[in-house]
């Protein structure tokens, strides 16, 4: 891994999280870059997996297995770099990892663990959208193998959290200072404007005052990977606990014979550790809790609470308003809810994201009966469902 990928990577997290899927790609559409980093090439991948599932065209699948694969490779080769301390000693060799003030043994175990995330994650994705195109045999697999691979990260997370001191997290100052610029600035300058009114003159002051920044070194990128590394793992771990603890009693004893564990109320101390992380994965940690709390748990104060903060941390995703349209629709909100979706019609990067959101807003016309109005929306989502690959 080398600077230019590091901040390529958070670059791409916050256009991601603001639904630039577009630009987030092309950011990462370089093969070297994606080959040097492996998050790089999972994100690339989240992106075409996400389309594919809403989109539901056969080609977009095609794309989107072929980026899993391409992030398997990847992740494969980071394992083989820190499988032994010779071959560790090389990779962290004049690169982000090099002059740290962590140990050999410390830094093999973090990228064993990241190794391990992207293999999970991949998986993840993988039997999702095999779900999708209706494989259920090869997409139960693929599931449990996910699982695996996340159950096999808890205790190496929990033996790294031990041997760093309690303060080890960057509180995002990485993701934020940095993740827009490939350059190590080390200042950042806001401008305060103040507008006096009397009642004859208006006169405005411009006041410019200058924040010191760290300097952004080894030790701080590391950090952050580590960051990453904690909301991944307890959002996998998390999911996956809650998940299976939704199946009914019953047929429990099954999932669980086959490997799978079900605790629903680690996994909400999990999922709860994962947004409050500020890493990778702590908004798809925050969009599972959002809807646990809502129409699972029928805590909908907790899920606005925390949807409110989601939102005001990523403004611009789709996907929270997509799920804040929901919300206001359960409570009878049914103005703010056709609203929230009203603005994912604006997404042209997934035409049948705004086809699913017409949808919405033609059932909520239906629901204050105005059928003259409900009746095209519908007609115009059940029109563009021509041509899908289920």
């Amino acid at each position: 891994m080398d600077l230019e990928s590091i901040l390529k990577v958070e670059e791409s997290l916050g256009l991601f999280w603001n639904s630039k899927y577009e630009l987030a790609q092309n950011l990462l559409e370089n093969r070297t870059l994606r080959a040097k980093n492996p998050i790089a090439a999972l994100i690339y991948a989240a992106i075409g997996t996400i389309k594919a599932i809403i989109s539901e065209e056969e080609i977009e699948a095609n794309e989107a297995f072929e980026r899993l694969n391409f992030a398997e490779k990847s992740a494969d080769a980071l394992a083989d770099q820190f499988s032994s301390t010779n071959s560790a000693n090389k990779a962290i060799e004049n690169s982000v990892l090099s002059n740290l003030s962590f140990g050999v043994p410390l830094i093999r175990k973090v990228m064993n663990i990241l190794s391990k995330i992207i293999l999970g994650t991949m998986c993840l994705f993988d039997s999702i959208l095999k779900f999708r195109l209706q494989k259920y045999v090869t997409g139960v697999y693929t599931f449990r193998k996910s699982w695996k691979y996340f159950e096999e990260c808890l205790p190496l997370l929990r033996e790294v959290e031990n041997e760093l001191s309690a303060d080890y997290k960057i509180s995002n100052y990485l993701h934020l200072a940095y993740r827009t610029t490939a350059t190590t600035a080390t200042t950042a300058t806001t401008t305060a404007t103040t507008t006096t009114t009397t009642a004859t003159t208006t006169t405005t002051t411009t006041t410019t005052t200058t924040t010191e920044l760290p300097e952004l070194t080894n030790d701080i990128i590391f950090r952050r990977l580590i960051t990453h590394v904690c909301s991944s793992v307890n959002f996998g771990a998390g999911m996956f606990h809650y998940s299976i603890d939704l199946v009914p009693k019953h047929f429990k004893w099954i999932v669980e014979g086959i490997g799978f564990r079900a605790d629903r109320e680690l996994s909400m101390i999990e999922l709860a550790t994962s947004v409050n992380s500020g890493g990778a994965a702590s908004p798809f940690a925050g969009f599972m809790l959002v809807f646990i709390h809502a129409f699972w748990e029928e805590e909908i104060e907790k899920a606005e609470q925390l949807l409110g903060r989601l939102q005001a941390e990523n403004p611009e995703d789709y996907l929270f308003s997509y799920c804040a349209g929901y919300i206001h629709r359960s409570e009878g909100r049914l103005a703010q809810s056709t609203g929230c979706f009203e603005r994912i019609m604006t997404c042209t990067f997934i035409p049948q994201f705004q086809n699913y959101a017409q949808a919405e807003i033609g059932l909520n016309k239906y629901l204050l009966f105005d059928y003259q109005g409900a009746i095209p929306c519908l007609e115009a989502y059940l029109q563009s469902n021509n041509d899908i690959m289920i």
